[in-house]
């Protein structure tokens, strides 16, 4: 397997003995690598997003990268030219974070790496740890992939406590390596994730599969409850999941939605000329009146918010199903 961490400091060196200071290989060079190593796929464009917009009072302004999980940024990466001052560039940062409610962001020179939380305004400059390339502690920058998320929030809260304490600055080095330490620990062990709040729920994509192996095509025992947009809530039928799930994500809807192959799902207004008026149910939500058509079988409903979740770029999780419901469907004939 290659090794991206030597690949990001033989560029580096070369690029520092070229005197080269271009930002745009300092990103394709040192900054791509480095988050192959972390473990960021780099090609995947639900995890990373490059030159990301991010709109400001006066003007729209780019992150170089940020980082996403469950289709939204949670940190944001600013890079600078390999001689570059990176202190200069930390407002930027500050403000990619702030406009783009942003929690983390890290800025780089390729070899230096400096990570920010927003959230800590005692702090002006927001930085919370630094750390070199080349340094023992370079595997906190692991911390920064999606599903080490929880430990980075953990480790920059522990950091911001032992940098607020009154102590000597031997001392606090002191703590600060034993806090770096513990954290490469956990990283190198691959702590399992703290559970879920939808653990015992399943996915849209299950269910779907599953009623395409039993070839369930028109009528399904419809769940007690459902979760949609995080929110667990009754139900009594399938007609009423697919609204609520439609009432959700409603100030996402901007243009009618058409569902391949048939007519329109989601219409505003008015139902589109040459229907029957009852194929289509009327909701006036958040002063939108829209029409959603709901003559479908439950099959094609569920094939329906599907539809939606992919053209809305919602996260999977965006409507869930019980669990225990779910095994009972799968265990019957």
């Amino acid at each position: 397997m290659r090794d991206y961490l030597e690949t990001a400091m033989r560029n580096l060196r070369y690029l520092r003995e070229q005197n080269a200071s271009s930002e745009q290989d300092l990103k394709r060079l040192v900054v791509e690598p480095v988050l192959l190593w972390i473990g960021i796929d780099v090609y995947d464009p639900a995890v990373l997003r490059e030159e990301f917009r991010i709109p400001q009072v006066k003007a729209l302004t780019r992150a170089d990268y940020v980082i996403m999980k469950d289709g939204k940024p949670i940190l944001a990466v600013e890079a600078k030219g390999t001689e570059e001052n990176i202190e200069d560039g930390l407002k930027q940062l500050i403000d990619y974070c702030n406009y783009g409610n942003v929690r983390f962001g890290v800025i780089t020179n390729g070899k230096d790496w400096w990570l920010v939380d927003e959230q800590w305004k005692e702090n002006p400059q927001r930085v919370f740890f630094k750390l070199s390339l080349d340094s023992e502690r370079v595997s906190l920058l692991k911390l920064l992939a999606p599903q080490n998320f929880h430990l980075l929030e953990e480790f920059a809260r522990n950091v911001e406590k032992i940098l607020q304490l009154d102590l000597t600055p031997t001392l606090k080095e002191k703590f600060l390596d034993t806090t770096a330490k513990e954290y490469i620990e956990k990283i190198s062990t691959k702590e399992p994730s703290p559970p879920s709040s939808t653990e015992g729920w399943i996915d849209l994509d299950r269910l779907l599969r599953l009623m395409k192996e039993k070839n369930i095509r028109k009528f399904i025992k419809c769940p007690e409850k459902v979760m949609i947009n995080s929110k667990a809530m009754s139900v009594e039928s399938w007609t009423q999941i697919y609204r609520e799930f439609v009432i959700a994500y409603v100030e996402k809807i901007k243009e009618p939605i058409k569902f391949p192959k048939t007519q329109n799902l989601i219409c505003f207004d008015h139902p589109p000329s040459g229907v029957y008026p009852l194929d289509y149910s009327r909701l006036q939500v958040k002063g939108k009146t829209l029409f959603l058509l709901t003559r479908l079988a439950t099959y094609d409903k569920l094939r329906a918010i599907k539809y939606l979740q992919q053209v809305l770029q919602l996260p999977q999780d965006s409507i869930l199903f019980p669990k225990e419901w779910f095994e009972e469907l799968a265990s019957s004939k």
